[in-house]
């Protein structure tokens, strides 16, 4: 769903999305430290929602000014757990499991982001100076740390230090699962330049 506004001071365009999908698989494969074994995975039924709203105004403050805003504000995570198949290199044998990974997020990319630019030009020159925030960066989640099986291991463990893992329905907790979140950052980037007018073209 969107809005555009073209009008002689600014410009604007506002997007709002949803999706969401079923029945979906992911595959990965990686090294199992647990078990001391390559281990190849396939998770099916998994469910995810992306939404979110985008923002992109121009603000034409004087025939040579202008203020740009952009921002997005998302959500991609999955809403459900999921059937996971599993092979370690050392056996050869397919083992099924649930996976706990309802509530993770997309990762590798910010969910969050901002930016706010100003540019200026006359008489050939041209100066841009432009601030970006981002942030909600989540990191890949681990499967084989959120199977069943996994987790009632290290619920024995937790007990014996006093921390219990799972609730009064034998269900893990949300906060034995939470998803490990890098940094977010500013960035500040500054150019200047002049474009040169020939007889034949510009430079």
């Amino acid at each position: 769903l969107g809005y555009a506004l073209n009008c002689s001071w600014a410009r604007l365009n506002l997007t709002g999305y949803y999706t969401h999908t079923y029945d979906g698989t992911d595959w990965q494969n990686f090294y199992f430290d647990d078990v001391n074994s390559f281990t190849y995975v396939s998770l099916t039924g998994l469910e995810k929602d992306y939404y979110g709203a985008e923002l992109g105004v121009t603000f034409k403050v004087t025939s040579n000014f202008d203020i740009n805003v952009t921002g997005t504000m998302a959500e991609a995570k999955y809403t459900s757990n999921s059937r996971v198949d599993y092979m370690l290199s050392t056996e050869g044998t397919t083992k099924q499991d649930i996976c706990y990974n309802k509530g993770m997020r997309e990762s590798g990319t910010p969910l969050a982001a901002v930016s706010l630019g100003l540019s200026y030009r006359i008489k050939g020159w041209y100066l841009d100076l432009t601030g970006n925030y981002y942030d909600r960066i989540y990191l890949s989640y681990s499967p084989n740390y959120r199977y069943r099986k996994s987790i009632e291991n290290r619920k024995q463990i937790m007990s014996q230090r006093g921390i219990e893992i799972m609730d009064e329905n034998n269900e893990p907790r949300e906060s034995a699962l939470s998803q490990a979140k890098g940094h977010g950052g500013f960035m500040l980037d500054g150019s200047i330049g002049r474009s040169i007018y020939l007889k034949h073209g510009s430079l």
